[in-house]
C-alpha cells in the first residue's frame, strides 16, 4: 500500500470511528440515516432495498436499484450491495459479513467483481472493536487498527485512542473524547491527533427521548468544513424533514407499519434532486 493510500485509509478510519462512538456506544441514535434498527428486529424484516430516482438527471424517467440488504435472524446484516452506477459512477461494491456468536468476526469487500478487502474483528466488549486487521488483495498487504477505551463514571467510554499500523510498521495515532450532558447522555465527541490537535470535532443537541434536534460537524486541518443538520419529528417521534446549514433538505415519509417508505431530497436551489424508495421483505 502507498503512503498516500495509507494516509487516505487511516482518514476514512478515524471518521468511521467517529461514528461508532457515536452511533454505538454513545446511545446517540441518528435515526437521520435510516430505520431503526429495533424495528426492523420487530417486524422481522429479511431484506432491505433502496431504490433511486434521479430528478436530476435529464431523460431518466425510471428507477435504480442502489442498495441491496439481507439480514439474519438478529436483525444482523449479512451481505449489502451498493450500486454507485446509480449515481453515474463505475463502481459496484459487494459486502459478506460473518459472525460469532455475539459480534461481527469478519467482512470481506468484492468490488467490481475482485476480491478488494478481508477485514477480521476482535473485541474489547459488544460493539468496541479492539483489534482490526484489514488485509489488501491487490497488494497483498495489510493494516492493524488498535482501540483502546477509558471510562469514568458512566458505561460508555469518555477517550479512547486508535492506532493505525501498515505493513510497514508505521503509525498514526488519533485520540477521541466524549462530553456529556448531567444524564449522562453524549453531547459532544472530539477527534484529535497524536499531538493533540482536534481533526474534528462533532456536537449534539438531543430532545427528551434522546433523539438529535441538531449534529453540528467541524472538520479542521488544510481543508476546514463546517455544517450543521437539523432534524424534525412528528407525534410519533418519526423523522418527517432534515435540513443543514446548506440548505439541502430531505423529507420521510413511512408505511402503516412505521418503515421509512420514501425520502425526498431537496438541493440549495430547493428543487427536488432525488428520491429513495424503500422496499422489504419479511420472515
Amino acid at each position: 500500500m502507498s503512503l498516500a493510500h495509507f494516509v487516505i485509509y487511516v482518514m476514512q478510519e478515524m471518521i468511521k470511528y467517529l461514528l461508532i462512538i457515536g452511533m454505538l456506544f454513545c446511545g446517540i441514535q441518528l435515526r437521520a440515516q435510516d430505520n431503526d434498527t429495533a424495528k426492523l428486529a420487530k417486524l422481522n424484516v429479511s431484506q432491505v432495498e433502496k431504490y433511486i430516482y434521479i430528478h436530476a438527471f435529464e431523460g431518466r424517467n425510471d428507477t435504480c436499484l442502489y442498495f441491496h440488504q439481507e439480514l439474519d435472524s438478529q436483525t444482523r446484516p449479512t451481505y449489502e450491495r451498493i450500486n454507485m452506477g446509480c449515481y453515474g459512477y463505475s463502481s459496484l461494491e459487494e459486502y459478506t459479513y460473518k459472525y460469532s456468536d455475539t459480534a461481527l468476526e469478519q467482512l470481506s469487500l468484492v468490488k467490481n467483481n475482485e476480491p478488494f478487502t478481508r477485514t477480521s474483528y476482535e473485541f474489547y466488549q459488544p460493539e468496541l472493536p479492539s483489534v482490526v486487521n484489514t488485509y489488501y488483495y491487490e497488494t497483498a498487504d495489510s493494516t492493524q487498527t488498535l482501540f483502546e477505551y477509558y471510562f469514568g463514571e458512566y458505561r460508555q467510554p469518555d477517550s479512547s485512542e486508535m492506532t493505525v499500523i501498515d505493513q510497514f510498521r508505521d503509525t498514526v495515532k488519533s485520540k477521541t473524547i466524549a462530553r456529556f450532558d448531567d444524564s449522562g447522555r453524549v453531547v459532544e465527541i472530539i477527534s484529535m491527533d497524536a499531538d493533540r490537535i482536534t481533526q474534528q470535532e462533532v456536537s449534539y443537541e438531543l430532545n427528551e427521548n434522546g433523539d438529535p434536534l441538531s449534529v453540528a460537524t467541524s472538520v479542521y486541518g488544510e481543508r476546514p468544513m463546517f455544517v450543521q443538520n437539523y432534524y424534525e419529528y412528528n407525534k410519533k417521534g418519526q423523522l418527517v424533514k432534515s435540513y443543514n446549514s446548506r440548505n439541502q433538505s430531505q423529507y420521510y415519509f413511512y408505511l402503516e407499519n412505521g418503515l421509512i417508505k420514501n425520502i425526498m431530497n431537496y438541493n440549495t436551489n430547493g428543487d427536488l434532486e432525488s428520491e429513495v424508495i424503500y422496499k422489504y421483505k419479511y420472515r
